[in-house]
């Protein structure tokens, strides 16, 4: 009798530890979007079509919002996946120079996306300055163009 009842404490414990490890999963995943699209999402990637001092580098884009934060990374000349980001709230854009840390300007450095809205970030030269400074420009996909169609390296 005394092995089943350290048998049954010991599955009863198991239990109990993997429901508290489950229920912080489904935590997790309520606070921090994981596993499941945003009730208000829109499609999104990150193309990055610099390069610094001739040399191919790897950009950041860095999206907050309402204290969730994401990094994408894209090389010269490539671009992030499609991924589902937050819609209809106010988004905080940061990017730059993975290798130096160095950020640079966004523009624009906060947005609303639309709900269902498909968008490239797209890492450039700003036209608009003589100094051609680095910048990242939002783009939206028109009529029934998709995030994946969004691509500045294609011909």
């Amino acid at each position: 009798m005394e092995k089943l009842s350290r048998a049954r404490k010991y599955w009863v414990q198991a239990l109990s530890r993997t429901t508290r490890y489950a229920l912080l999963l489904v935590l997790a995943g309520t606070l921090f979007g994981c596993g499941k699209s945003h009730s208000a999402s829109a499609m999104a990637k990150f193309c990055n079509v610099l390069t610094k001092n001739s040399s191919d580098f790897t950009a950041y884009l860095h999206l907050s919002v309402s204290g969730l934060d994401t990094t994408w990374y894209a090389y010269t000349g490539a671009c992030s996946a499609c991924a589902s980001v937050p819609a209809e709230k106010t988004l905080v854009v940061d990017f730059g120079d993975d290798e130096t840390g160095k950020a640079f300007p966004a523009s624009p450095a906060s947005t609303i996306l639309d709900a269902g809205g498909q968008y490239m970030f797209r890492a450039e030269l700003d036209p608009n300055q003589s100094t051609k400074t680095p910048t990242v420009d939002l783009y939206q996909a028109n009529g029934s163009y998709t995030c994946e169609d969004l691509d500045p390296f294609s011909s």
